[in-house]
């Protein structure tokens, strides 16, 4: 995955455009049907259930189940440490995944776990990687992310970013040898806590034809 950051420094509160706010008063999320099965067995086992969800019947399949963020980032660090990543790194990429379903966006959120845990158990995914920056021109760097969790990787290219831009005014940092990195507006809020102004992109497996193909391109 080849990923890019450009970092502006900016005087005034900025917010991009396709970030929503949370509901700060919830503070909850709920998990409904068979699309979380995975992620509600985890829970159950997680918090001393006496079931599994694979043992609940098929009409309570459509029960709803509400869990704290406090729960939701305890169970996710402790998935991802078991296979493998560092406590500060797993407890991260909790905070992003809640707050991904916090904001409403459920597919970039807890619900991906299984996914990253296939993907370390078959070496697709580096648990410890040793990511690596590169001073590529004056405003220029380049992360290479040597295959660990995407989350890591862009964090660390908008810490970068940053700590450039303070210099000159701007920066552009790409990552190479990354992989999914959840919600973008992540890394833009991460770039807005700090003063500056950014976006974010991201490439990814062709999902779409282009207008009047039959074969998926972009």
């Amino acid at each position: 995955i080849f990923q890019t950051i450009i970092i502006s420094y900016a005087a005034i509160p900025f917010y991009y455009g396709m970030c929503s706010i949370y509901n700060t008063d919830t503070k909850k999320r709920k998990m409904t049907g068979k699309h979380d099965c995975e992620i509600q067995d985890f829970l159950w086992q997680s918090i001393g259930k006496c079931r599994s969800m694979h043992e609940m019947k098929e009409k309570d399949m459509n029960e709803t189940f509400t869990y704290t963020k406090e729960q939701l980032e305890l169970l996710a660090t402790r998935l991802l440490e078991a296979d493998g990543l560092k406590h500060e790194d797993a407890a991260q990429i909790a905070e992003d995944l809640v707050f991904a379903d916090m904001r409403g966006l459920s597919s970039h959120g807890v619900s991906r776990i299984p996914m990253y845990l296939k993907r370390i158990d078959t070496n697709c995914v580096k648990p410890q990687p040793e990511i690596r920056v590169e001073q590529c021109g004056t405003a220029v760097l380049r992360v290479h992310g040597d295959d660990g969790m995407g989350f890591l990787v862009a964090h660390k290219a908008i810490e970068e970013g940053i700590r450039l831009a303070e210099k000159t005014g701007i920066a552009m940092v790409g990552c190479t040898h990354s992989t999914h990195y959840g919600m973008a507006a992540l890394y833009v809020e991460q770039a807005k806590k700090a003063g500056y102004l950014s976006m974010v992109y991201t490439n990814s497996s062709a999902a779409l034809p282009v207008f009047g193909g039959r074969t998926a391109f972009l």
